[in-house]
Order: structure tokens, then sequence, then C-alpha cells
């Protein structure tokens, strides 16, 4: 049984929009569902780390996430954003084009950017997407 925990609760939506690193790289805002899988929550303490400026420990946790759950649009899009943190664009967009097509119809409870109720993780995919200067034809032209 798959059940979605909310998170906004911890992490409005929209509060860390904008957060800048130390080299002042404007870091791309997190995306975050916790999905109870077997006990396990994709993204949470990742999430956390991620805000808090931990990039390596928020890697660490994305990668886990990721590697135990490849096909989830939400550890798609999270090992993507931590990739693009790290200035690994290349390998962000690879999971972004994923994320942009798995993520169709996946409603996140908390998005850490200016969203409306009807945002899909495939939606905030293809905005990096096209912020990156990347085409996919999953993505409809912004």
């Amino acid at each position: 049984m798959t059940r979605i925990i909310s998170m906004k609760g911890i992490f409005a939506p929209g509060k860390h929009a904008g957060l800048v690193n130390g080299k002042g790289a404007k870091i791309s805002a997190v995306l975050i569902l916790g999905l109870a899988i077997s006990g396990c929550a994709i993204g949470g303490s990742g999430y956390q780390e991620f805000s808090e400026g931990h990039y390596q420990q928020a890697y660490a946790e994305f990668s886990a996430d990721y590697s135990n759950s490849p096909d989830n649009s939400i550890a798609q899009f999270n090992m993507a954003d931590s990739y693009r943190q790290r200035g690994e664009n290349d390998k962000a967009d690879v999971l972004f084009r994923e994320a942009a097509v798995s993520g169709r119809g996946v409603h996140p409870d908390g998005i850490l950017e200016v969203h409306d109720s009807d945002t899909t993780v495939a939606d905030v995919a293809c905005r990096h997407l096209a912020e990156d200067h990347q085409s996919d034809s999953n993505c409809p032209t912004l």
C-alpha cells in the first residue's frame, strides 16, 4: 500500500525559493513529497538536509532514494536537483527528462517554487529543462 505523507507542516511551499549557496550560484528549489513505501520515505531527510544547506548529506540521501526507487518521479527529480546544485547539469537534465515522463499526473504535496494546485512533477522538471535551454518532446513549450 502506498500512502502520501504531507510535508507542508514542516516546509511551506515557496519558503526557501531562490536559495543561494556560498558561491552565489542559484540553487534549484527542491520538490518534495514524502512517499511511504514499505516504511521508507522518499525525499524526507534529504529535503531537510538540502533546505538547511547540507548539500553533501542531501546528495547522499537523494542518491539512496534514487538507487532504491529509480522509477519514482520524486526520487528522479530530487536527484536531478542535487546534481544541478553540484553543477552537474548534464546528469541533472537526464533525470529531469525522466521525471518529465514519470511525473505526469503526480501532484506533490510540497514544491519550493511558485506554483498552483495543478502543478505536477513533470511540470517542474520541464521548467528546469527549459531553464537549462534543453528541449524535450515530453515538455510543452514554456
